[in-house]
């Protein structure tokens, strides 16, 4: 086309008709599209305030087992040919999809330090009051009073089943609130739906409020 467009010259320019590139894979690259809308996706769980990226359930474990569901699932339903995986995962990225990938909570300064963005003393102080924080913690089990610890669970996605026509259902985002006695080794949780509440400071205050 370049060529050609060369050959013409400027003041010989073909209409527009003949610049239009037409995507010869337009009609699977629709359904990909598609196909990677109706999969549930949720937020991340730590890093909601630093990224809209969104991640896939962890029934699937590397891009090549999604492909191959995609592959095997979806395109015989759809009666259309599958693209590529190099085509399958330039879409991922496009879409700013991920697959889930369950990982340990890791703070602000501690990845700053790592990345070199923050000071050895500040990284320093932090540390220590890490290590103070947990000596108090110590500290309050051998005491005579309760002592709870809270933390949320990442988001679920329900109903849950392997069944691949469930994959494409609507499911509704549900939320568990846990609360463990360091005393005696009770835990509570709190579940909930998004039809029920949200994940504002409301919802958790009046969860402990309750609970106390």
């Amino acid at each position: 086309m370049s060529i050609w467009n060369w050959k013409k010259g400027k003041d010989n320019k073909p209409d527009n008709k003949e610049n239009v590139r037409k995507n010869p894979h337009e009609a699977e690259v629709k359904s990909l599209k598609e196909f990677l809308k109706n999969i549930p996706k949720m937020e991340s769980h730590y890093c909601r305030k630093h990224t809209s990226k969104l991640y896939l359930l962890p029934e699937w474990l590397s891009k090549k087992a999604l492909y191959d569901f995609y592959k095997s699932d979806w395109c015989p339903s759809q009666n259309i040919e599958p693209l590529s995986i190099a085509k399958f995962s330039n879409t991922l990225e496009i879409e700013n999809i991920s697959l889930f990938k369950p990982k340990k909570d890791e703070c602000e300064k501690c990845l700053s330090y790592k990345l070199g963005n923050i000071p050895e003393p500040e990284y320093r102080e932090h540390i220590e009051s890490k290590n103070e924080a947990r000596i108090e913690k110590e500290n309050d089990k051998k005491t005579e009073e309760f002592v709870f610890t809270m933390d949320k669970q990442t988001v679920l996605l329900a109903p849950k089943s392997n069944v691949s026509s469930l994959y494409y259902k609507t499911k509704l985002c549900t939320h568990n609130f846990c609360v463990f006695n360091l005393k005696n080794k009770d835990g509570y949780c709190f579940l909930w739906n998004e039809t029920e509440g949200g994940l504002t400071s409301d919802n958790y205050a009046t969860i402990i409020v309750k609970f106390i």
